[in-house]
C-alpha cells in the first residue's frame, strides 16, 4: 500500500489466482500451499505484517467455470485449512468497468455460474449485483478469520465511493 504508515507492511503475494489468465486451472490446494509457504516467511520477517490473499478476479473469470469463482474459491481455501495463512482476502470485482479497460459492461449483466455458498452449488444468473452486493455477499458467508478487503480499482467512480463510504465503516 503506498502510504507512509502502510508502506512495507502490506503483502501482496500474487494477484488473480482464479483467473482466466492463470496457465492451467485454478487449483486451491496447490495455491494453499504456496500461501502457507509465502505467510510464514512474510511472518518470519515481521510478525505485524498484513499477509494479503493476492486478488481474487470476480467474474473476471471463466463464467462458464465455477471452479474459478472467488467464492467457491475461498471456500476450497478454507476446506483445505488455508484459511489461517492470510490476514486479508483481496478481491477484485471488476464491476462496471468502461470497455476500453477491456471488460465490457454486458459481460457482468450476464453472469453465467456462480457458485451459491449456501447451498455449495454452481447456479445459473442473470442477476445484476452492485459492487456492495459483492463485497456484502462474500464477508457474510466467510468464516471467522480474514477480512475482506477491496484492491482493485476498474469500477465506476460514483459505486466505488458509495460502496467504499458503507463498507469502511464496518471496518471500524
Amino acid at each position: 500500500m503506498n502510504s507512509r504508515t502502510f508502506w512495507g507492511k502490506v503483502v501482496t503475494e500474487t494477484t488473480d489466482p482464479n483467473g482466466r489468465d492463470i496457465p492451467a486451472d485454478p487449483d486451491p490446494i496447490l495455491y494453499a500451499h504456496m500461501l502457507r509457504i509465502a505467510h510464514d516467511i512474510i511472518k518470519q520477517h515481521d510478525r505485524n505484517d498484513t499477509v494479503i490473499l493476492g486478488g481474487l478476479a470476480g467474474y473476471y473469470g471463466d463464467l462458464t467455470n465455477c471452479r474459478s469463482n472467488y467464492q467457491k474459491y475461498l471456500a476450497d481455501l478454507h476446506d483445505v485449512g488455508a484459511w489461517d495463512a492470510f490476514d486479508v482476502a483481496a478481491i477484485h470485482p471488476y464491476h462496471n468497468s468502461p470497455d476500453e479497460q477491456g471488460f465490457a459492461p454486458d459481460e457482468f449483466i450476464q453472469r453465467g455460474l456462480r457458485y451459491n455458498l449456501s447451498t455449495q452449488a454452481c447456479e445459473a444468473t442473470t442477476a445484476s449485483l452492485s459492487l456492495l452486493a459483492e463485497v456484502e455477499a462474500c464477508s457474510a458467508h466467510q468464516p471467522a478469520g480474514p477480512q475482506t478487503a477491496l484492491d482493485h480499482g476498474s469500477w465506476l467512480e460514483t459505486e466505488l465511493a458509495r460502496t467504499m463510504g458503507r463498507y469502511s465503516r464496518r471496518l471500524r
